[in-house]
Formats: C-alpha cells, structure tokens, sequence
C-alpha cells in the first residue's frame, strides 16, 4: 500500500461547453446518494456556456450540502454530460493512473469512511462545504494497480449478478 495525497493523483476539469455542443437534456446534478441525475431546475434561461464538460470517467461534486454526505456523482457511461458551475467536475490525472484506477477510486468514495472523513473535515452550520483545497490536501492509501483492477472487476461481476437475480425475481412476480 501506497500512500497519496489526492493533489498528487486527481486534477480539477475546467472544460467548458464553449460551443454549446451540449443542450439541457445532457445536464446532470449529483445526489448525496452518490449519482449523477438529470438535472430538475428550470434552465431554460440560463447560459450553457458557463457549464463544465463531464466527459466519461470524469467525477462531479457539490462542495456545499445539507446532509452528512457530500453530493457526488461519476460518468460510467460513454456519453459526455455537461454540469453546473457550483459543481466543480475531476478527474485522474493520466500520470496517476497507472497507480490508480478511476473506477476504483469511484468504489472507494462510495464508502461510509469516506462520507464520515469529508463530513469531518468540511465547516459550516445549516450548509456545510467541504472545499477544493481540503479535498485536495487529504491522503488516500492505494493497494497496487493490479489488486485495485480485481477489486473493480469482481464487484462488477457481483453487481452484475444482482441485477440478473432482481431480473429473475422481477418474472416470478
């Protein structure tokens, strides 16, 4: 195990939808639950140039929440969405990952020590925000690559057999 600060291996994505190749059906917000989701609000107002690119493998994040998780939400698919500016959008940066896989880095966000450590280290009373620079500042501790590259595969397959169990389950019904 290796140990890293998250400025050594993730970097800020500041690409912008300059060209608005990208309409309000591809904008997504994140959730606490830990998902990216078609935004709600009414933007049909609102200058789509200002939103950040959320390209595949790209992860967003709301700085500011009311819960005890920080919103968060990671492009899985092959499509790129775009993401308001009170989001600030990341991703691994191409001399880490050899070190680190992003879907790895996605699980491992998705644990509870995580939303206890960022719920921690964030300040605030009624919203609380859990800044770029703390983020950036904290450590996470790597297994090597190829143990990381199991891991991810063999919760896909169990994730995978989930869903076709609930398929099954679904047809008895």
């Amino acid at each position: 195990m290796k140990v890293y600060k998250f400025s050594e291996i993730i970097e800020e994505v500041k690409e912008y939808n300059n060209d608005l190749k990208y309409g309000l059906d591809d904008i997504v917000g994140v959730t606490i639950e830990k998902g990216l989701i078609p935004t709600i609000a009414n933007l049909s107002q609102t200058a789509l140039d200002k939103f950040y690119l959320v390209e595949p493998k790209t992860f967003v994040y709301n700085p500011r929440t009311h819960g005890v998780r920080i919103g968060m939400g990671y492009n899985q698919t092959k499509k790129t969405f775009i993401t308001s500016w009170n989001n600030l959008a990341f991703k691994v940066k191409v001399s880490a990952l050899e070190v680190l896989n992003p879907d790895y880095l996605w699980l491992y966000f998705n644990r509870s020590e995580w939303d206890r450590e960022t719920n921690f280290r964030a300040w605030g009373s009624s919203t609380i925000v859990f800044s770029w620079s703390i983020f950036m500042d904290m450590i996470i501790e790597l297994p090597a690559k190829s143990i990381q590259d199991i891991i991810v595969k063999q919760y896909s397959i169990i994730n995978e057999r989930i869903i076709l169990k609930r398929k099954i389950n679904d047809n008895y019904k």
